[in-house]
């Protein structure tokens, strides 16, 4: 009966456990599946838990010969059901759905059980940006999110077991366990039993003192027997779960780029300090496999890599083992063993360290050129998550405008580390920020910019424009500063320019210049000296620091309405005048 226990125990070996990351916001599904064309169709359940010797823990989602029996929430969904792949789909996965689910596939008869333990880790959800509301021709739009995808990884357990670093070690600790199984069938069935009454609870006349005599050396040997029995019973438990503890090693699951810890501790007030190594594979009986870093009472006396430290405080006995910028080359199993004086008396453990690729690392951007339309940007790529960097996605907005209506661009081409913006308003601050994507998904945003294009010459004339004559010798002009859009930086002044053109001859004078500081929304000048009975044309233009705006354009008819749209310039005659009637 107690061997069957035992065999009962080591078939709960079989399970195997994964690792899933998900996102915050999407869907995450957790792989379970049997071959439905051998089996047919089975029944299965999830549950909250790890699976236990019988059904699910924690129950969430249960199916009986193809029918769904119970569902705790809509939430969680098996959408292949009839193909046999009974993976389970949690719709909008939160924060609160991280932890271990079980998964159960009863397949007939005994320790048939298909069974599935998974890990969930829930991770903050990626950026993404809402389409851009307008966008230059110039620029390349392109999509403005990306899908993601849960990350999963198998990290079997049982493979561990069968590492060849472990094989001695399982290998003992099964001939051990097999030994004291026979112990047991040999004494049963070749040492003759105690009699009944030695079997129940004691009583008066099982309690006596021994006297030497025939009997006396057959009762040695059986108490020697229970005493070895007793023994053995208290070892079995311990060698199966030091056989179980090889199978389900402790595991980290990190992203690249991050800084891990695995954890190592003794209680080094007690003992005090102990030399340690840490290696990379299974543990040796007596030192570390491919040592990585080894330190002695007091210092580290080598490592592979200025990567790994030990960061912890060796007076309390915290030996950790810090990876810097762990990669995907890192992943692997590690060992940490605590030298103690004496047999056997080594401290181990075994830790399996799995490194997820990640989206790459924020960009770092700089401003390289700043000109009156155009901006020159470069950026340096600091890590690229363990997957190449495929496209970057370029944003920029007016410093007054929110991101929703940014201009996205995206570029296709991951060997550029440089663009330049066209097109852009002088004097207009811009805000601008760069994400790179690669096959994981999106980084985080780059530091932003905040850049102001330079001034330029105002690109429109000053509005409404209006000459009124005063007398035979003076004009009035008033006008409105240009349209805001169009002013290009901050308005210092206006330029009158005038002169007068002979009506016979039709001759123009030289011109005549004047400057009013801008200073109000409505300008005036009074132009004096002028000559009566002359045309005289009236030129205003805007001014600021990069320049007064555009210059006149020749004055001839096909040119004209466009010279006055530009430049609002008029004609006007000026007359004295006339003398009474005689009668």
């Amino acid at each position: 009966m107690r061997g069957l226990c035992y065999f009962f125990l080591l078939t709960q070996v079989h399970s195997s456990t994964i690792s899933v990351t998900g996102r915050v916001g999407q869907n995450v599904t957790l792989p379970c599946s049997y071959d439905i064309s051998t089996q047919g169709l089975l029944s299965f359940c999830w549950g909250r838990d790890e699976v236990p010797l019988s059904k699910c823990s924690n129950t969430i989602l249960s199916s009986e010969d193809g029918d769904i029996q119970f569902r705790q929430s809509s939430r969680y969904q098996v959408l292949e059901e009839k193909k046999g792949n009974v993976s389970l789909t949690i719709v909008n996965a939160q924060l609160t759905d991280a932890g271990v689910y079980g998964c159960r596939i009863e397949i007939p008869g005994l320790f048939n059980d298909h069974k599935f333990n998974t890990h969930l880790v829930m991770e903050a959800a990626f950026f993404t940006e809402k389409p851009p509301t307008y966008t230059p021709e110039h620029l390349e739009i392109g999509e403005t999110t990306l899908p993601i995808i849960a990350r999963v990884l198998p990290e079997e357990k049982s493979k561990t077991f069968l590492g060849a670093g472990n094989i001695a070690r399982a290998a003992a600790i099964f001939f051990s366990t097999v030994t004291i199984i026979l112990v047991f069938i040999f004494r049963r069935r070749f040492w003759p039993e105690r009699p009944h009454q030695h079997l129940q609870t004691p009583t008066a006349e099982n309690i006596y003192e021994s006297v030497p005599g025939p009997d006396t050396r057959n009762q040695n040997q059986v108490t020697a027997f229970q005493t070895a029995e007793v023994l053995c019973v208290s070892l079995l438990p311990f060698l199966l779960c030091q056989l179980l503890g090889y199978v389900s090693a402790e595991s980290v699951v990190a992203s690249a780029g991050e800084n891990v810890t695995l954890p190592c501790n003794y209680d080094a007030q007690e003992h005090g300090r102990h030399p340690v190594c840490w290696g990379r594979g299974a543990q040796f009986h007596w030192d570390c496999a491919d040592k990585v870093i080894q330190s002695d009472k007091t210092s580290v006396t080598s490592r592979m890599s200025e990567r790994y430290l030990l960061l912890g405080d060796l007076d309390q006995g915290d030996v950790s083992l810090s990876i810097i910028g762990v990669e995907e080359r890192d992943s692997g199993t590690y060992s940490c063993r605590v030298e103690i004086p004496g047999w056997f008396n080594d401290l181990t453990h075994e830790m399996t360290l799995t490194v997820m690729p990640a989206p790459p690392e924020p960009l770092l951007i700089e401003t390289r050129e700043v000109q009156k339309r155009s901006i020159t940007v470069h950026w340096t790529l600091v890590f690229d998550g363990g997957r190449p960097v495929t496209s970057y996605r370029i944003y920029l907005k007016p410093t007054s405008g929110s991101w929703d209506t940014a201009v996205t661009t995206r570029l296709s081409n991951p060997e550029l580390t440089q663009v330049t913006f066209v097109d852009l308003r002088p004097a207009t601050t811009y805000n601008l920020r760069i994400f790179a994507v690669n096959s994981v998904g999106v980084s985080e945003s780059s530091n932003v910019l905040t850049v102001t294009t330079k001034e330029a010459a105002p690109g429109g004339p000053p509005q409404d424009t209006q000459l009124e004559a005063l007398s035979s010798h003076s004009i009035k002009v008033t006008w409105k500063p240009p349209r805001a859009d169009l002013i290009n930086g901050v308005l210092r002044s206006y330029s009158i320019s005038y002169r007068g053109c002979d009506p016979v001859g039709r001759v123009f004078k030289k011109w005549q210049h004047q400057s009013v500081t801008a200073t109000q929304q409505l300008e005036s000048i009074i132009l004096t000296n002028l000559r009566p009975s002359t045309m005289y044309k009236v030129l205003i233009r805007a001014k600021t620091n990069a320049g007064v705006g555009l210059p006149p354009l020749p004055l001839s008819a096909p040119l004209w309405m466009r010279f006055i749209q530009l430049q609002r310039q008029k004609l006007l005659s000026l007359h004295p005048p006339l003398p009474p009637q005689r009668h």
